[in-house]
């Protein structure tokens, strides 16, 4: 707290950030608590899928960690079929 508000510090560089709050209420409770005088809660402007946002990107990339003994695997039973 400082100033007689509730400020959130970056943990990487140890500077306020400003204009930043903790959602769903916990900001607000935090605030709460402090017995500081509450701000106004943020808006939700706009939502977008997880898909819709991946679709922005023209190459996607994954990874599993089943793909290293899925080549041993399948090579097994490719050897089996041909027996």
């Amino acid at each position: 707290m400082r100033g007689g508000k509730v400020e959130l510090v970056e943990e990487s560089t140890g500077r306020v950030a400003d204009k930043r709050h903790w959602p769903d209420g916990l900001h607000a409770a935090v605030e709460a608590k402090e017995g500081v005088r509450l701000t106004s809660e943020g808006r939700i402007l706009g939502q977008v899928t997880l898909q819709h946002f991946l679709r922005l990107y023209p190459l996607l990339a994954g990874m599993t960690a089943t793909a290293h003994t899925a080549p041993r695997s399948s090579r097994r039973s490719t050897a089996c079929a041909r027996s």
